[in-house]
């Protein structure tokens, strides 16, 4: 479960989108109260490929591993990038991005793969 995670996880962000428009002066600015200010870190380019992690969690009440990948700094983007979605500012549809199926499925195919050759060991 490990190195189907650490697989997994690798892919996904190795096919990560970055931001493409980024001002002159590399810093994000949006309006709070009326006014511009720099925007928090997890809007700045890249943070969201940054912000994937890898958790393994191990249960020894019911001897189960489980592991899994989420982005921490922009959790709500997954799905809309994912997905697609409806372009507030005209109401167009954006193309969708998929990066975290098929990381999924090469860490899936990978834990199959050696699930069956622990049970032909045995």
């Amino acid at each position: 479960v490990k190195s189907a995670t650490k697989t997994a996880y690798k892919d996904i962000v190795e096919l990560s989108p970055v931001r493409k428009r980024v001002p002159k002066s590399g810093v994000i600015m949006v309006r709070r109260g009326g006014r511009k200010v720099p925007a928090a870190d997890n809007l700045q380019p890249g943070a969201y490929k940054a912000g994937w992690i890898k958790v393994t969690k191990e249960y020894t009440d019911s001897n189960r591993v489980q592991g899994y990948v989420r982005n921490k700094t922009n959790k709500q983007l997954v799905h809309l990038l994912e997905l697609g979605h409806k372009n507030k500012m005209d109401g167009s549809m954006v193309k969708d991005i998929p990066h975290v199926k098929e990381g999924q499925d090469k860490g899936r195919e990978q834990l199959d793969k050696e699930i069956r050759k622990i049970l032909k060991q045995e």
